[in-house]
């Protein structure tokens, strides 16, 4: 939809959406709720999760040694595969395990303490350059956003739920009183789901911007499994997606793009000589302490973002812990309750 929101004041508003507010959207509507969902853009073409791909893998960070809130997330992520694949929707979630390749020797040692399937170099495919071997998430997969995005919010406009594309959130004013692009909006309670958004007519929590890119090779090679780490990527319908570039700058320029290549052709055999056929960038927000914000500003007034590079393992998750707040006034007090 774009045209001006309509009907009666709902209980819920949501500005934003990405993955958060989809999924946050999705969550309220199967309970039968007043929702009202406005997007600046067009949902899953704008922002940090209109990415080509994303992976669903709980070993992140150098020590690869997952949190109880990546389980938690990645656990949350089989439930909604199956509950979308129950409606006849198709998410785009393909469970192919993922892979993820030590870089040196010290690496390798470190995560010989972890209790995740370990392999030597000669396990791994020779489409890799894996000289120290690496470890191997079989729970784990990857996604398409687009295909996501596009079935939550199905799923969500079946229950009642209103998207409202190309509509944006100008100033907020007290009384939860929005004024946007399409008129006045109103609702008894509004949360932002906005990412790393410019538009700063309202006070929202401080994050630090992380930039980076994802490239779309054309390569004569077979990836067996999709790679995670600093560098990861997979394969879909002929391509090679590979993402990284994590930098301050939020402009990428040429030397970018080519070190994001070189990088990638590490870990990838024959890939060096393969053509750049698209070149996606985008910003994610990221708090100070790399946690995500299920922040109530004031009373009835939330943001719900700052995921970093978890948003798409996290983020339905996430949804459900904010819903049963917003729902029962349950505290979010600390982190561990985020799991």
């Amino acid at each position: 939809m774009t045209s001006k929101p309509a009907g009666k004041r709902p209980r819920y508003l949501i500005v934003g959406g990405g993955i958060a507010g989809c999924s946050l959207a999705y969550v309220l509507g199967q309970a039968g709720l007043e929702v009202r969902l406005i997007e600046a853009g067009e949902i899953g073409k704008t922002g940090a999760s209109s990415v080509p791909m994303a992976l669903m893998n709980p070993h992140r960070g150098r020590m690869a040694r997952a949190s109880e809130l990546d389980l938690a997330g990645l656990h949350a992520m089989q439930e909604l595969d199956q509950d979308l694949r129950a409606q006849g929707l198709d998410a785009g979630i393909h469970w192919t395990g993922v892979l993820r390749i030590a870089s040196n020797e010290k690496q390798r040692k470190k995560w010989a303490k972890l209790t995740v399937q370990q392999l030597e170099p000669s396990e791994i495919s020779s489409a890799y350059h894996a000289p120290f071997g690496g470890i191997f998430s079989a729970e784990a997969g990857w996604l398409e956003p687009d295909k996501l995005l596009r079935a939550l919010k199905q799923a969500a406009e079946a229950k009642g739920v209103q998207f409202f594309e190309n509509v944006r959130v100008q100033t907020l004013e007290t009384g939860f009183k929005l004024e946007t692009t399409a008129g006045i909006e109103e609702a008894d309670k509004v949360i932002f789901c906005t990412g790393a958004s410019e538009n700063r007519g309202f006070d929202l929590p401080e994050f630090e911007p992380m930039a980076g890119d994802v490239i779309a090779l054309e390569a004569n090679i077979t990836m067996p499994y999709p790679i995670a780490g600093a560098i990861y990527g997979m394969q879909n319908k002929g391509l090679i997606y590979m993402g990284g570039n994590h930098r301050e700058r939020l402009e990428p320029e040429a030397e970018d793009i080519e070190r994001l290549k070189e990088s990638s052709s590490w870990f990838l055999k024959d890939l060096k000589d393969s053509a750049i056929t698209q070149v996606w960038s985008g910003i994610r927000a990221k708090s100070a302490d790399n946690k995500p914000l299920l922040t109530e500003l004031h009373p009835n007034l939330w943001f719900f973002g700052a995921l970093g590079g978890r948003g798409f393992l996290c983020s339905y998750h996430l949804a459900n812990v904010l819903a049963k707040k917003l729902v029962t006034g349950e505290l979010i007090t600390e982190s561990e309750d985020l799991v």
